[in-house]
């Protein structure tokens, strides 16, 4: 198994984060924790200050740049995991349920 730096984003996806999007819904990319919070947006549709990032780092090594890209990725995916997972736990709430998903409430 290849868990350099250039096969981990593979191993990611295929392991952990492919099987959780295939068939997810519209709804669930574009949902907001809270009104007006942090979505997927079209450019220039952005609520944050900075929205296409800060850039300065074409002195930078090529590898430093995949490294940090490849740990950015794999931080924020974390993220969008907890998201969904809220995602459904509401819908879950309101009796919808994504076909084929079980949410296990306690």
């Amino acid at each position: 198994m290849d868990l350099g730096w250039p096969g981990q984003l593979d191993w990611y996806w295929r392991n952990r984060w492919g099987r959780g999007w295939r068939g997810s819904p519209d709804d669930e990319y574009f949902w907001e924790p809270a009104p007006g919070g942090w979505s997927v947006r079209p450019q220039g549709e952005a609520t944050s200050p900075m929205a296409a990032g800060a850039g300065g780092y074409e002195d930078f090594p090529f590898v430093a740049l995949v490294l940090y890209i490849n740990r950015e990725v794999v931080h924020h995916e974390a993220g969008i995991a907890l998201l969904r997972d809220l995602y459904l736990q509401s819908r879950a709430r309101s009796g919808w349920a994504r076909p084929g998903v079980t949410v296990v409430m306690r």
